[in-house]
């Protein structure tokens, strides 16, 4: 099989892909530090501002359902370049709005379209090469996400504080557009080999097939779950902490320490689930993610060095569940059925993460407090962690050695 989608090497594109995931999730995930400032200039109330991530969530898994179709018709390239555009153009008009339902429309629908085009034209261009390291692949892409949590979190506190948000969201409209060349040039040719090679789907390889099995189904609430308790600490940590005693600023750094150390969780993570399997490697990993969030909750604003600690592990927890995530996924379907189920699959991210976002803010405009959302999320880190032992993912790589690697 030739890994080398229009003659790029993987190197190339796992460099691409990490920069991309980089750029999106960092803006995207600087929500919270922008909506923070946002309510108090509008005295606007959390639940509300909530629910605009919530409706990025939800078009996001709409868009990842039936968006597919986009990068299989026209190709990577030119579908991020549309994508981009699209992104750049709401960041930029977010920073111009002054009433609630222009950031329900631009950040929640249209950033939240064109962002999940962008991450499926990334998937799609990893899909299909380095099949024996599929883990250490994924979590080499998804690591440059982790990046982007890294630095645009505490950026954009810094930029809020120094310039205001109107400002900051042109900064980031700015790096957005920045995709629109940089993504089209690198993903040009790579998705056309699996375009061409791909035939009319019958049989085993339909969706209505794929859907129509209990492992699709597993994996999809796998996936609620981890939106559920990925979006529990990323849109509600920084609240509850300052409601803690830690100011915004140590808040937001802690998200980047968690960020900095999801890095770590996805190379390493995808590393050694390729060498000792996916599910040992999501159990160490849930429980290290339900051992932060317990102490999390038991510290106060004198504990800024534990909290460096329960983050970092969250941190490493949350990167190698991701890693193991999408490994799992071309571990059991084969490349050219994977735009279209995986993106099915993202879609159950979405309703996970959408409840999340606004079940927190709800949470503290009703009882004046954060922690039902992430008492919920240990419980969603431990079924994610049951779900994939159901599906034993080792059972399609030792299948797809003699077979075609469809779902059995």
């Amino acid at each position: 099989m030739d890994h080398r989608p229009g003659g790029l090497r993987p190197a190339s594109i796992l460099i691409i892909a990490a920069g991309g995931l980089c750029l999106v999730f960092g803006m995207l995930y600087a929500y919270p530090v922008l909506s923070l400032a946002i309510s108090e200039e509008f005295g606007w109330p959390r639940r509300a501002l909530g629910l605009v991530f919530s409706i990025r969530l939800v078009v996001g898994a709409i868009g990842q359902a039936s968006l597919g179709a986009i990068i299989k018709r026209y190709g990577a390239g030119r579908a991020s370049r549309i994508a981009a555009l699209v992104f750049a153009s709401s960041l930029a008009l977010c920073g111009l709005s002054d009433a609630l339902w222009h950031f329900a429309i631009l950040f929640g629908v249209l950033a939240g379209a064109s962002s999940s085009l962008l991450e499926l034209c990334v998937l799609s261009s990893i899909a299909g090469f380095l099949p024996r390291r599929r883990g250490l692949a994924a979590g080499m892409a998804w690591a440059g996400g982790g990046f982007g949590f890294t630095t645009f979190i505490p950026l954009a506190q810094l930029l809020v504080e120094g310039i205001g948000w109107r400002a900051t969201y042109a900064i980031f409209a700015s790096l957005a557009f920045a995709l629109a060349i940089l993504m089209p040039i690198s993903f040009r040719g790579c998705q056309q080999a699996l375009i061409r090679k791909e035939q009319p789907a019958q049989g085993r390889h339909t969706k209505a097939h794929a859907m129509g099995r209990r492992v699709f189904w597993m994996l999809y609430g796998g996936n609620v779950c981890i939106g559920l308790f990925h979006e529990a600490i990323y849109q509600h940590a920084i609240p509850y902490l300052h409601l803690a005693g830690f100011s915004q600023r140590e808040a937001a750094s802690s998200l980047g320490v968690a960020s900095g150390f999801y890095i770590v969780g996805q190379i390493l993570g995808g590393w050694y689930s390729d060498k000792k399997g996916r599910e040992h490697t999501t159990t160490m990993a849930s429980l290290l993610m339900v051992s932060a969030i317990i102490g999390m909750l038991q510290i106060n604003g004198t504990h800024t060095g534990w909290l460096c600690m329960e983050m970092a592990a969250f941190g490493a927890g949350l990167g190698a569940v991701l890693a193991v995530r999408t490994a799992s996924w071309t571990d059991i379907f084969p490349p050219d059925r994977f735009v279209s189920v995986s993106g099915l699959i993202l879609s159950g991210y979405a309703i996970g993460g959408a409840f999340s976002a606004w079940f927190g803010g709800w949470c503290f405009d009703i009882i004046g407090e954060y922690a039902p959302i992430f008492y919920l999320s240990i419980a969603a880190a431990l079924a994610w962690c049951g779900l994939l032992w159901n599906v034993a993912p080792r059972r399609y790589v030792q299948l797809s050695a003699g077979m075609d690697g469809s779902i059995p």
